[in-house]
């Protein structure tokens, strides 16, 4: 997590997942950061608020999957 900021009153610390690696010979390497959301405090109130366009492309796998997986079901059902 990053160091908090004063915005409006809210204390807000932006959340994110981050990766990198090395290959064999470690010259060359890579990474990933995707933007988790954001705590928010103030008022009294902690609360997380998700990135929803980062949540969307995360879960695009799984409705994909689901969506085969119903499918195969139905026409498994149907012979």
């Amino acid at each position: 997590m990053a160091q908090a900021v004063q915005v409006g009153g809210e204390e807000i610390v932006p959340v994110a997942l981050v990766s990198f690696g090395f290959g064999g010979g470690g010259e060359a390497g890579g990474g990933m950061l995707l933007p988790l959301g954001v705590h928010r405090s103030g008022g009294g109130h902690a609360a997380f608020r998700p990135n929803a366009v980062v949540t969307l492309l995360c879960l695009d796998p799984v409705i994909l999957a689901a969506g085969a997986a119903a499918g195969r079901a139905i026409r498994a059902a149907r012979s």
